[in-house]
């Protein structure tokens, strides 16, 4: 069965919309756990920069 153009291109819009806040909410739990990192002094060691390049390298 095949669907309406209207459905099918409602269906794309809410797959964009849930991909952009996924997108969003993940660079924004990137920068809390980079905060968190600095806030605690880790960042001197590297810690938290290497947290970040972890996120960036397995998920982008």
């Amino acid at each position: 069965m095949k669907l309406p153009d209207f459905w099918r291109s409602l269906r794309w819009v809410l797959m964009v919309i849930i991909y952009a806040y996924h997108e969003l909410a993940f660079t924004l739990d990137i920068n809390w756990v980079y905060r968190s990192a600095k806030k605690e002094n880790r960042s001197k060691k590297g810690e938290g920069l290497e947290i970040r390049r972890l996120y960036s390298v397995l998920f982008l």
